[in-house]
């Protein structure tokens, strides 16, 4: 039995990179940095916020880095729903994702873990019994 379906969210669910410029450019100038080109960051996309933030400076430092990725942080709190666009129409399930394979589970467990958008996040929750 299958436990788990997972899903990519950007550029498949939708499109947040409006949102990561935007959140990407507040944090360079809140640390004293030049903004970056749109282009530049679209290709950050799916990349942690720290390796964003090296791969956009070239500076590989930790402190900089969470500095960064507080200042984007607290950008995407405030506009990144506001700036992502979710795709109008999506193409239909894979039939084996409607098989008893996917059916839940005696004790149901839900699961979200990413690593790029406002922060990285890991949670599951089983329910109490």
């Amino acid at each position: 039995m299958i436990h788990v379906a997972m899903f990519d969210f950007d550029q498949t669910l939708a499109d947040s990179t409006r949102g990561a410029v935007d959140c990407v450019n507040h944090a360079l100038r809140k640390m004293g940095r030049a903004p970056v080109e749109p282009a530049a960051i679209h290709q950050t996309v799916g990349l942690s916020l720290s390796r964003t933030f090296h791969v956009l400076t070239g500076t590989s430092d930790p402190a900089e880095a969470a500095d960064f990725s507080r200042w984007f942080i607290e950008r995407a709190d405030q506009v990144m729903v506001e700036l992502t666009i979710i795709f109008p129409r999506l193409p239909p399930p894979s039939p084996n994702f409607l098989s008893p394979a996917f059916a839940p589970r005696s004790s149901p467990r839900s699961s979200v873990t990413g690593s790029n958008a406002s922060s990285s996040v890991s949670a599951s929750s089983t329910p109490s019994k």
